[in-house]
């Protein structure tokens, strides 16, 4: 019986497990490859915005996708917070900071978890491209993903907020331009 192990465990460790890393624009294309699966909720261009401006959506479900490209007209961050819920702190917040030329995800208010080190702030460098920064910022009960410039910037966490938390939110530190924004749901297959 022992050496029907050792062969077992010989075979085995001959195996070779490995999983192949998608990168950042792979991942981006593959989301917007299905855009039959989407539909359109909110679509405007060239507004300017300043503070947070007292305006709220909200979603009806989930997955979305907000779409947004923006350029600082003196702002030093501007992003979207999104998983808002109303009476709550709770908040994941995607921004892009145009001194350090960095774009983060804040996730420390956006739920409650026992597991240690999920929820903080990432970061990441992010060049503007022509003047500009655009994001896809994808939005899972459970998970945020930030694709930045086309795939160049990302970052994502596992949230952990509470139910029906859809409403989300532009704000800006200083004014800033928003040339585009595009929010989507997923199509409920019947």
């Amino acid at each position: 019986m022992l050496w029907r192990l050792v062969i077992f465990f010989a075979f085995i460790s001959q195996i070779t497990f490995c999983q192949t890393a998608v990168s950042p624009k792979e991942r981006l294309k593959a989301l917007l490859s299905n855009q039959n699966n989407w539909k359109s909720v909110v679509y405007m261009e060239g507004l300017s915005v300043e503070g947070d401006n007292g305006m709220t959506w909200r979603n009806e479900s989930f997955p979305y996708v907000i779409e947004i490209a923006f350029e600082s007209d003196g702002a030093s961050d501007l992003g979207v917070k999104v998983l808002l819920k109303s009476n709550t702190n709770q908040e994941a917040i995607v921004g892009y900071n145009f001194a350090n030329e960095q774009l983060y995800l804040n996730t420390i208010n956006a739920g409650k978890t026992n597991i240690l080190d999920i929820l903080g702030l990432f970061t990441t460098p992010l060049k503007l491209l022509r003047g500009r920064v655009k994001l896809y910022i994808f939005v899972q009960k459970n998970l945020v993903e930030v694709f930045a410039n086309d795939g160049e910037g990302f970052l994502s966490s596992q949230v952990f907020p509470e139910e029906n938390s859809f409403d989300w939110k532009i704000f800006t530190i200083g004014k800033a331009q928003v040339g585009q924004l595009g929010v989507y749901e997923r199509i409920k297959k019947v």
